[in-house]
């Protein structure tokens, strides 16, 4: 895209992630945004994957391009596994019930893993997002369940009131 104030890349990938990824409530997927005319990348993007292992199907949104200092954009990305997550729903239960996120760190680096996942581009349909939580999830507490279906329902009021 060239000299333009609103490019469009429409670009996929694969990537093959650490299983880490997916079930570390302080490390996310770090995307560098960048232009090939350009030697610098355009900043950073973090998304965070742990919504996958928890059940949605994918992850779609609009990330703030961050060069450390300021914003220098946006990018839209989806994000959706190539391969069964399931077996880290509990897994990321556990992790979830017990996380403090007042001291949630970004950009942690630690593919310490030996798993990997694939990924790819994918659109999400509102329906995964009430589907994603079984009515009885288990050992995870029912407040936590109760309080994901809140936020979940609270979503997709704001989805309907962006459109």
């Amino acid at each position: 895209v060239h000299n333009s104030t609103a490019p469009v890349w429409d670009s996929s990938w694969q990537l093959h992630l650490p299983t880490a990824l997916l079930y570390k409530n302080d490390e996310d997927l770090e995307l560098y945004v960048g232009c090939s005319e350009q030697s610098d990348p355009l900043g950073k993007v973090y998304i965070d994957l742990t919504a996958i292992s928890a059940g949605l199907s994918n992850i779609e949104g609009w990330y703030s391009i961050s060069d450390g200092i300021r914003s220098a954009g946006q990018i839209k990305a989806i994000v959706t596994p190539l391969e069964d997550v399931s077996r880290f729903k509990e897994r990321w239960f556990r992790e979830y019930s017990k996380k403090d996120y007042s001291t949630r760190k970004y950009g942690t680096k630690n593919t310490t893993e030996k798993d990997s996942v694939k990924i790819s581009s994918y659109n999400i349909d509102q329906e995964d997002l009430r589907s994603a939580l079984p009515s009885s999830i288990g050992n995870v507490d029912a407040d936590l369940a109760d309080s994901l279906r809140s936020k979940i329902s609270e979503m997709e009021k704001l989805t309907e009131q962006m459109k």
